[in-house]
């Protein structure tokens, strides 16, 4: 199978809108709102953030976003993997290709990351990618890791 990592483009809003905006996302995210398309094409043009898509044999199924600090060479992500690729490890490689991403193409010192304390499996998830925790706080662990 191949796996790429590109940057992300507006032909990617329908379904990065429609992954952000999955019922069951939406549980584990931290903000469970249903984001309208508008409000998406905002955080699309969001500049101090960088935006990927992840894609399995050429077919867009995942997104992740990391908000950028130049100064600090930190970033925070958040991630969606389309419901359809699901339960099949394809989160661990699209985050390891991402987190390579980030350190060669950017320079990244560290990332950043919230999970909501019963999301057990990006609990599990970061844990494996090495990710460490620092603290618990308002129901949400935060993680970060060293590139």
């Amino acid at each position: 199978m191949e796996f790429k990592i590109r940057p992300m483009n507006s032909t990617d809003l329908p379904d990065t809108l429609s992954w952000r905006n999955d019922p069951e996302v939406r549980k584990t995210s931290i903000t469970n709102d249903i984001i309208s398309a508008k409000e998406h094409e905002a955080m699309f043009l969001y500049n101090n953030a960088i935006k990927l898509i992840f894609e399995v044999e050429n077919k867009s199924c995942g997104y992740i976003q990391i908000s950028v600090d130049p100064d600090t060479k930190k970033g925070e992500w958040a991630f969606h993997i389309s419901n359809k690729y699901k339960g099949k490890g394809l989160s661990t490689i699209m985050l390891s290709l991402a987190l390579y991403y980030l350190k060669e193409k950017y320079e990244y010192k560290e990332i950043e990351a919230n999970v909501k304390v019963d999301n057990k499996v990006s609990i599990h998830l970061h844990s494996k990618l090495g990710f460490k925790c620092q603290y618990e706080r308002d129901r949400l662990y935060y993680y970060t890791k060293k590139l």
